[in-house]
């Protein structure tokens, strides 16, 4: 008799050690549960912005669309700036003198003032360069000094004509000033032929052709 309940005791404890065991799990998934209805949805990220159906997007005012669009660039120029050209998850330190593309630290090798990409670096140290053309850039009229880098990116976007830009500081004894001048240059094989190009590109602005 005495086994009888001694075995009856010991299944009891077996039963309830696995309700137990059972609650816990219960709860504890219950638990999960509750943390992962409380989460928010993660928000939408800008790479994921909705576009308008073309529809639509036919309908809005030609000044509207020209604004979007405009945004829409220089969205991605800034993103472009802020990050490596060849490592996207990589933030940018500068760019390269000759292709103008941003690239983190890794990417860039300097040479004096100036920073290059891995891949443009020979073609700088290969060559002879030569001045073929420098401005006056001053901040209350600054719009000389980007007709000549905007026309240098469009020159090797357009050709793949290497050219690199400088900023030089000259004193003016007139005036007691520091004159600042954007300075373009070529290489020797090649500075005739720019000098021509940039003649003829800004003739209808003298004051650019120093």
């Amino acid at each position: 008799m005495e086994n009888i309940l001694l075995t009856l005791v010991v299944v009891l404890l077996v039963l309830l050690l696995f309700m137990m065991g059972g609650l816990a799990v219960l709860g504890w998934r219950l638990l999960q549960k509750k943390n992962t209805d409380a989460t928010p949805p993660p928000l939408p990220s800008d790479e994921a912005s909705p576009v308008l159906p073309q529809a639509e997007n036919d309908r809005l005012h030609p000044e509207i669309r020209k604004r979007m669009q405009e945004a829409q660039a220089l969205k991605v120029r800034l993103h472009s700036e802020a990050t490596c050209h060849l490592h996207p998850k990589e933030p940018s330190e500068g760019a390269c003198a000759i292709c103008d593309q941003y690239f983190c630290k890794a990417c860039l090798k300097s040479q004096q003032t100036l920073l290059f990409c891995r891949e443009h670096i020979g073609i700088y140290l290969d060559a002879q360069w030569s001045e073929v053309h420098s401005v006056k850039s001053t901040p209350q009229d600054p719009e000389a000094g980007v007709e000549v880098v905007e026309w240098k990116k469009a020159t090797w976007e357009r050709e793949a004509l290497p050219m690199f830009i400088q900023t030089h500081y000259k004193i003016n004894l007139d005036g007691d000033q520091i004159e600042s001048w954007v300075v373009l240059f070529a290489r020797q094989k090649e500075q005739e032929e720019i000098k021509k190009r940039v003649s003829s590109t800004f003739r209808r602005s003298p004051a650019l052709n120093q």
